[in-house]
């Protein structure tokens, strides 16, 4: 009896590292499968785990307490929120969030290249179709010019510009004929950036870039030359590319049409949830409003709108963690990200360490243009790149 569940346990954690696998390769394509994928690992782990024991199958790290704090408080936040309702779509994604661990007991350090590798391999075939469709070899009707199939810009904007850095760090030890194509893969990554006009993976990729420079090279020349030719290339495109003087000239008029009191431009819309979080922020500071509560407390501070033209999503995670969780909400949201950073700071031998810091300042940057950890696409690579940068055996990789 005792060797035939062993058996079943071996072979459901043979499944789950397949299922693993096609979970970091469906990222970008198929929302549906991704999520397919994560339940079964999720069931196959709690089997496992009742056949040979909890601590035997799942990871024990600090991202655990992190996870439970955070699917704890939104399930609390149920008790004190005015809509229950839409209180389910955010503690869903937070047991998702907190699912990590389960996630870490899925696979082990014989998977954790394979696993980098098929998620780069999944964003490199979808960067592939998008380039066939800008060429016209291929046509979805429904998009224009500086769309992206199947998943929305704004959440693949970060998939890419981490494939870029993870492509760029891991290089550095392949043959020159390897770095000679992984070269001109991430050049071809880097105009589809610009192609899909993906504002906010453009200027995060800006931002972050010196620091990676920093990081690899650990010179501070570098750094401030990396700034420098950032600052004249965004010279030489604002005055010499369509789009970009287009884009800013945009944003000045819907400025102007905010301070008019136009509200439902997508600039005047940003403008307007952070005026009404902050209002009621301060109706309930220190715990907020409770989990999904930001739709009705919206209506209560601004009851008179034309409806169906504001979207009840502030398109700040920090906005909307205060507003539902308050203060102790939000220590706890920023709190993750001092946690990833510690593992940088503690972890010095890690063969990808720079991931370490990139992946946690990406996210506390992009989470200031939309609610990531709510997101879909965004919210599933961070839990993906999560459960393999930060897992425990990277320490016993080498043995």
């Amino acid at each position: 009896m005792y060797k035939t569940s062993n058996f079943s346990s071996f072979n459901l954690q043979k499944i789950s590292e397949i299922l693993f696998l096609l979970f970091g390769f469906s990222l970008p394509f198929s929302v549906a499968l991704t999520f397919f994928c994560m339940g079964l690992i999720v069931i196959f782990s709690f089997i496992r785990a009742w056949s040979l024991g909890w601590r035997k199958v799942f990871k024990i790290t600090h991202l655990v307490w992190f996870g439970l704090a955070w699917l704890t408080i939104h399930t609390l936040g149920i008790l004190w929120t005015n809509d229950p309702y839409a209180a389910f779509e955010p503690w869903k994604k937070a047991f998702y969030l907190a699912s990590i661990p389960i996630f870490m007991g899925a696979f082990g350090p014989k998977l954790f290249k394979k696993s980098l590798a098929s998620y780069i391999l999944g964003i490199v075939v979808y960067h592939f179709i998008l380039h066939a469709m800008h060429l016209g070899l291929i046509e979805f009707e429904s998009l224009k010019f500086g769309g992206t199939p199947f998943i929305p810009r704004i959440h693949y904007s970060p998939l890419l510009l981490f494939t870029i850095f993870i492509l760029a760090h891991w290089q550095k030890k392949w043959s020159t004929k390897y770095r000679i194509a992984s070269s001109l893969l991430i050049i071809s990554l880097l105009v589809s950036l610009i192609i899909i006009e993906g504002r906010s993976g453009q200027i995060l990729f800006a931002i972050i870039i010196p620091f990676w420079v920093l990081l690899e090279t650990r010179k501070w020349i570098y750094f401030w030359g990396t700034v420098l030719g950032i600052f004249i290339t965004l010279c030489i495109l604002f005055t010499s590319l369509h789009s970009f003087q287009k884009r800013y000239v945009q944003i000045q008029e819907q400025w102007d049409r905010f301070q008019k009191g136009d509200i439902y431009s997508s600039m005047g819309q940003r403008f307007h949830h952070i005026r009404v979080c902050w209002s009621v922020f301060l109706k309930s500071p220190v715990i907020g409003h409770g989990t999904g509560s930001y739709r009705i407390e919206h209506d209560k501070v601004w009851p008179i709108y034309e409806r169906g033209r504001i979207n009840y999503n502030p398109h700040n995670q920090y906005l909307m963690s205060g507003v539902q969780f308050g203060i102790v909400g939000l220590i706890l949201f920023i709190s993750l990200f001092f946690m990833q950073i510690r593992d940088f700071i503690k972890f010095n031998q890690h063969p990808f360490r720079p991931m370490l810091l990139i992946l946690p300042v990406m996210f506390s940057l992009i989470c200031f243009i939309d609610t990531h950890l709510y997101g879909t696409q965004t919210l599933t690579m961070f839990i993906y790149m999560s459960s393999i940068l930060y897992h425990p055996d990277w320490k016993s990789y080498d043995q």
